[in-house]
């Protein structure tokens, strides 16, 4: 059976009406709780994907896209919880993008990743389990260690097993976190 993860439009997230935001914000808050990861809709992505051809242009192309991507969900986060803005942001000490185009299982050392795949891409939450379902243009967000250790075990870190098949790849964008030692955040410490 394949897992479904919520979808969410990123610009209604960011640019819609209250209600919007606010039923955006949720979405993505509640199956980050459950799943540690959400979909993400970005119609601007989609039509760079159709007007690239090689990687290194899609990369070029993309890459500080994801970033800030990255930067927008853990400020909607933050607002999910009633927290300042950069109540995440503020352990984001970089960021880099990494392309994957064999299988392996993702990197959980950081605070979230953004995932972009191009072509014949699949996600597995298990190495024997069905594969997650996403459509083309679509970004996979997934949650990282430090975030599950600032909210305390609130927000879930997936083990994310990747699939890619010949001449498929995928762009991750990490925010990490240089700290030796998090802690949870005040507002998580209350039992």
């Amino acid at each position: 059976m394949s897992v479904k993860v919520p979808r969410v439009d990123i610009y209604k997230v960011f640019h819609g009406k209250a209600k919007e935001r606010r039923k955006g914000e949720t979405v993505l808050g509640d199956s980050l709780r459950d799943l540690g990861l959400v979909r993400f809709l970005d119609y601007s992505l989609g039509k760079k994907v159709l007007e690239s051809t090689e990687r290194s242009d899609f990369v070029k192309k993309v890459e500080n896209i994801l970033l800030e991507r990255a930067k927008w969900v853990l400020i909607a986060l933050a607002s999910y919880f009633g927290l300042k803005g950069d109540a995440f942001t503020k352990f984001v000490s970089s960021n880099r993008t990494v392309v994957i185009d064999r299988n392996e299982k993702l990197n959980n050392d950081n605070v979230i990743s953004v995932i972009f795949p191009i072509n014949d891409v699949s996600f597995f939450l298990e190495e024997k389990s069905s594969p997650l379902h996403w459509r083309k243009g679509e970004m996979l967000v997934k949650g990282g260690r430090y975030l599950y250790t600032l909210t305390k075990g609130v927000i879930k870190v997936p083990n994310l097993l990747v699939e890619c098949k010949e001449g498929s790849f995928l762009l991750m964008a990490e925010s990490l976190c240089s700290l030796e030692t998090v802690t949870p955040i005040q507002e998580f410490e209350i039992v």
